[in-house]
């Protein structure tokens, strides 16, 4: 934001923290998430005035999350400021990636009291799932998850599927690509200026129960973290662990050496494509249509770590041992 730092809720940020402080003589400990960054601001004030302790949950890296966009480098040094003033505050925090906490070692915000607890999915939710009916006979290969303009830039995907119809044109017409979510551009007409709208399925934002059944239904899932947009490989994006869950294969964009990356091809059958490359990508993506190439196995099979309860538990317990530091 030009106008609002960290961003647009920082007096709403103070007025909680007000609040909070108010009230604190009710609770043993307090638990504050963020983004909105401006609440890591009250996390550190909070850590100053109260005499229980106070844990930050950062859901996202801050000043280097890719899709932060900053409108001058004055904003982008403020920023990393204003970080620096809350992250080197708060006593207890919790992290959803390694990368992340690595950053805080790395600038010194890290001193032990961190601790790092990923995203994953509720066991439930996939108790009760349908498959999506779908177009028979076709090769279905679905998306889920919001499009931006940058880092997951669909443009790197539609130059690989325009050379699939170029080069292998009976594999293109069994491909059928599913979009669900939201998207900063119109994706339709992407598709039509990339010559690829008859494969293009978008659905908008779905109900998760909706958007799990058509993930279901799905021959191969698609992921895209542009390789070239900086700070790529400091992000996973949620929809992963549900990917992981779903176990089936990945037609993956991303950095090679990133944390989505080690995760994917960890859990899931992970094929590498190379948007620099689209025929030679085009060429994994035929042989995965007509299902003529041995997928990698993936090196772990315990996914438990990623469940809500298994992480539930984790989180319990740093705050036990926060209650027992007494800050």
């Amino acid at each position: 934001s030009m106008l609002f730092l960290p961003d647009s809720l920082k007096a709403w940020s103070e007025q909680a923290g007000a609040k909070v402080r108010e009230i604190s003589a009710k609770f043993d400990i307090v638990l504050i998430s963020a983004p909105p960054y401006s609440l890591a601001l009250t996390a550190a004030f909070l850590t100053g005035v109260l005499d229980i302790p106070v844990v930050l949950d950062m859901r996202d890296a801050w000043s280097s999350n890719p899709l932060k966009i900053y409108p001058t480098r004055w904003h982008q040094k403020r920023d990393k400021q204003l970080e620096y003033q809350a992250l080197s505050t708060v006593r207890h925090g919790v992290s959803v990636t390694e990368s992340f906490i690595e950053y805080l070692k790395q600038n010194g915000y890290y001193r032990d009291n961190w601790i790092f607890i990923p995203n994953g999915f509720d066991e439930e939710d996939f108790t009760h799932i349908k498959p999506s009916a779908l177009e028979k006979g076709r090769f279905h290969l679905g998306y889920s998850g919001t499009i931006y303009s940058h880092i997951t830039n669909l443009t790197l995907l539609l130059k690989i599927f325009y050379a699939l119809k170029k080069h292998f044109p009976q594999s293109y017409k069994k491909l059928r690509f599913h979009h669900v979510g939201q998207s900063v551009r119109d994706l339709n007409k992407m598709a039509e200026n990339a010559g690829c709208a008859e494969i293009f399925y978008t659905y908008g934002y779905k109900s998760h129960g909706e958007t799990l059944n058509l993930l279901a239904a799905m021959d191969a899932l698609s992921f895209i973290l542009d390789p070239g947009y900086p700070g790529a490989a400091n992000t996973i994006g949620s929809k992963v662990y549900e990917y992981i869950r779903l176990g089936k294969p990945i037609a993956a964009i991303m950095p090679q050496k990133s944390e989505a990356a080690r995760l994917l091809t960890g859990y899931c059958p992970t094929l590498m494509l190379d948007p620099d490359n689209p025929v030679k990508s085009a060429e994994k993506l035929h042989r995965l249509i007509e299902r003529e190439i041995p997928l990698p196995k993936p090196q772990k099979e315990d996914i438990s770590p990623f469940s809500r309860a298994a992480q539930a538990q984790k989180l319990s317990e740093f705050m036990k041992s926060a209650l027992r530091l007494k800050k």
